[in-house]
């Protein structure tokens, strides 16, 4: 409860406030023209105000209730007039607490706080009140109480619970919290515990013959179809991609054994039907036990990974536990490591930077602003996207090295553009994304301030973007490179925004520029109200800080046309513009 706030007061005359407060209709006859149009302006805005509003007496009878209050609870104004507020809105349980606001309101206290009250038909509305003493000539002569209804509010956040552990597209639950689970298991030792690593055998074939939809819509049937075979206690988890993560509690290799082959029958007896044609799909699972030979995610992922592997290399629709001693297992781990790869993929200059605009919604914008994008082009000339092989960057903690190749890379066509240009760089704003691991080293800081006095390339044009969770995984690492940037001169966007419980609360922590609202929100939004909901109620809190909203993933014109009509500042995605090699780059040139 707050109770320290100032007092309002009502300074109409007397007389008028004792009209308003007894609730009864004006009489022209009793009062002058110009009085009863004052007390008809205060009675038009007290019954037209969106949150519900009653007037109390100083026993705390109800004087009178405006419109809202009686849709809020149910009640009409006449069969609340004179009947004690406590006795027809207050739940049984919370008597106390409606008991210290009228103490505190007969202190002539304001008194503000988040709590429930009661509709008629006995439904409980969770509301926030707002209570202030009515002061005429310094003596307190009633009160009101304001009541915001905060069902939606709940509900929202609700929604941004269930996307910060869960997966957008399967409903089951996402890398992050199988990781944090998994962590806990590991932590708490003891009983047996086994993961299952599933990776979906001709999974592409779907893709690539129906398109992405038909993936889409053949990886939420298999979550649906693999989590009922699960026990309560097990979890499944989308882990990207096609691939799902299984935790089995108090299960041994066995138990595993059994569940995991049960699965591979379930799955490949299971047809996919897709605009009449009908595909089938099997999985390969790699098992491994929670034991002294995987103490740690990365020794779990890693051993489970490789079993996995093995699996798929054996034919695939099989299963295969991951023993210690199992050299063939050893050898796939060995092969499905990025790490060497990746290494000398940058000895050999061979990731190619791409860039996709980021096109403003309100008028032409006063400069090209574009993000940055990292491939990787694979030993045969193929270009391999980000998803293939960031997660292998993060997991063996490359990703400074990618980042610092991916800004000196960008400084250097910069510099190559200005030259030729002759410009000072007020046309181009490029966005460049940088990893979790970056922002909490103080040396990336260093090396940033270093490139730009070594490229002379104005930091104006540069706009860093990190992602909310990397943010706020690494909180003072994170405002330490964002105000030390920001005295640069750059600008700071905070990615995949929306996409953690805890992103209203951290946001006045970060001193950001550009929010990029989560495409899982906003690829669905024309069709989804709830998506919709969501994307508005970030550029709204955008809007309330002074900071413009980037919406991502825009995918289809109806989504654009939507985002125009909440007024989100920027959209990106394929609906604008396909990713394309970026000009300016060394590896271009």
């Amino acid at each position: 409860m707050k109770s320290n706030e100032p007092i309002p007061s009502l300074r109409a005359p007397d007389e008028a406030a004792n009209i308003l407060l007894s609730g009864k209709p004006v009489d022209p006859a009793r009062i002058g023209r110009r009085l009863a149009r004052q007390v008809a302006c205060f009675r038009a805005l007290f019954e037209n105000l969106t949150d519900g509003v009653a007037v109390l007496d100083l026993d705390g009878c109800i004087v009178d209730v405006n419109h809202s209050f009686e849709r809020l609870f149910g009640y009409s104004a006449q069969e609340l007039r004179r009947a004690r507020i406590d006795a027809c809105i207050v739940p049984e349980d919370l008597r106390d607490e409606a008991e210290t606001l009228s103490e505190r309101l007969a202190s002539a206290c304001t008194v503000e706080l988040d709590t429930e009250r009661r509709r008629k038909d006995g439904a409980r509305l969770p509301v926030r009140v707002r209570a202030f003493p009515i002061l005429l000539d310094g003596r307190q002569a009633a009160s009101y109480a304001v009541y915001a209804d905060l069902t939606e509010a709940q509900r929202a956040t609700l929604q941004m619970s269930w996307q910060a552990t869960h997966d957008g597209l399967t409903g089951a639950f996402n890398r992050a919290e199988f990781e944090r689970r998994l962590e806990a298991l590991l932590n708490l030792g003891g009983a047996a515990h086994a993961m299952l690593y599933l990776d979906l055998d001709q999974f592409r074939v779907v893709n690539d013959i129906g398109g992405h939809r038909a993936g889409d819509e053949l990886l939420r049937r298999l979550a649906a179809l693999i989590d009922a075979e699960l026990g309560e206690d097990d979890l499944l988890a989308r882990l990207g991609g096609d691939q799902f993560g299984i935790l089995l509690r108090n299960c041994d290799r066995g138990a595993a054994q059994r569940v995991a082959r049960r699965l591979i029958q379930v799955i490949s007896s299971f047809r996919f039907i897709w605009e009449r044609r009908t595909y089938g799909v099997g999985a390969s699972i790699g098992i491994v036990a929670l034991d002294h030979d995987c103490v740690t995610l990365p020794d779990v992922f890693a051993a489970a990974g490789a079993a996995c592997w093995s699996a798929k290399q054996q034919g695939g629709n099989r299963v295969r536990v991951y023993r210690r001693d199992d050299r063939e297992i050893s050898r796939h781990r060995d092969e499905m490591s990025w790490v060497s790869r990746l290494g000398t993929a940058l000895e050999e200059n061979r990731f190619v930077l791409y860039h996709q605009t980021i096109s403003p919604l309100k008028g032409t914008g006063d400069a090209r602003w574009y993000e940055i994008l990292l491939r990787l082009r694979g030993e045969s000339g193929t270009i391999i996207t980000p998803g293939n092989f960031i997660p292998a960057a993060e997991r063996y903690h490359l990703m400074p090295a990618l980042d610092r190749w991916v800004v000196r890379e960008v400084l250097t066509g910069l510099r190559r553009q200005l030259d030729l240009r002759q410009t000072r760089g007020r046309g181009e704003i490029v966005a460049i994304n940088i990893s979790g691991e970056s922002v909490s080293e103080a040396p990336f800081a260093t090396f940033v301030r270093e490139q730009f006095e070594r490229f002379k390339v104005p930091p104006s044009m540069i706009c860093f973007e990190i992602t909310e969770t990397a943010a706020i995984a690494n909180l003072n690492q994170a405002v330490a490179f964002i105000t030390e940037m920001r005295k640069l001169g750059c600008a700071i966007s905070l990615d995949d925004f929306g996409s953690g419980l805890s992103s209203f609360t951290w946001l006045k922590t970060l001193h950001v520029d550009y929010l990029k609202i989560d495409g899982a929100f906003v690829r669905n939004m024309a069709d989804d109200a709830v998506d919709c909901a969501m994307v508005e109620t970030i550029d709204r809190v955008g809007k309330i800080m002074g900071i413009k909203t980037v919406a991502e993933y825009v995918e289809a014109r109806g989504v654009l046309d939507k985002l125009r009509e909440l007024g989100v500042d920027f959209a990106q995605g394929y609906d604008i513009h396909v990713p394309e090699p970026w000009q300016w780059s060394a590896v271009h040139a």
